[in-house]
């Protein structure tokens, strides 16, 4: 995310399975108040080998929701669980026309959970699977702004219209929450040797598509992101 200036390169053969979460996989209370560990969720990595990266992508929310058992969320939960694609399996090619989905969300961070397996979905009918990554990043950044701040993790609806045709990816994301002037939000200045953590959200939204556009009329916010093929 342009956070740390240190790269390494791994090696990513058949078999491999590249997990990546946010850390409210790890802080999430129980019902007593206990926390799991980076340890916990690395020994469930470990369960099943052999699993697709659906089915451990599964595994793994289950096992958090176990341990949760009930309790709310207390971070954003984004998980992402990738493999190399096996030899032959084939990737839909570029479509003729438009595909389009809609997707409605509660105002709730465990909700935005649903973003991830519609985005795929939408984006392998439309042959811009290569888009996954940084749309993925990129939707849950602006669904959780909205989730913190335009509804101040209250109740409110959240609605995702998104389309791919063979020139772009546009990602619509409304709400009747409070207003937001992105252009009037300052960017964060980091203290010296301190890793910034927090507050760079659209930063790297900006960073992650061509277009980010908001704009308020009749009390609805709307976030564009627009992706050009």
């Amino acid at each position: 995310l342009g956070l740390r200036p240190d790269t390494e390169e791994l090696a990513f053969g058949p078999g491999s399975r590249l997990v990546i979460g946010t850390d409210g996989l790890v802080e999430q209370p129980g019902p007593g108040g206990e926390m799991r560990t980076y340890e916990d969720f690395i020994d469930d990595c470990g369960q099943t080998p052999a699993a697709s990266a659906t089915e451990l992508g599964d595994d793994l929310l289950a096992s958090l929701d176990a341990h949760a058992d009930g309790t709310a969320a207390a971070d954003d939960q984004t998980l992402l669980v990738l493999a190399p694609a096996r030899a032959g399996l084939g990737v839909p090619g570029p479509t003729t026309g438009a595909v389009t989905a809609t997707l409605e969300l509660d105002s709730d961070l465990a909700a935005v959970r649903e973003l991830s397996p519609w985005l795929i979905d939408l984006l392998v009918r439309g042959g811009a699977a290569g888009h996954q990554g940084a749309l993925e990043l990129a939707l849950h950044e602006i669904s959780v702004n909205v989730v913190r701040h335009a509804y101040d993790g209250g109740p409110g609806a959240i609605r995702v219209d998104g389309s791919v045709d063979p020139g772009e990816i546009r990602l619509l994301v409304t709400d009747q929450g409070r207003a937001f002037a992105p252009s009037t939000a300052p960017e964060p200045e980091p203290a010296p040797g301190v890793p910034q953590v927090h507050g760079r959200g659209l930063a790297i939204v900006r960073q992650l598509v061509d277009d980010l556009v908001y704009t308020r009329e009749n009390g609805t916010n709307s976030w564009l992101l627009l992706t050009r093929r």
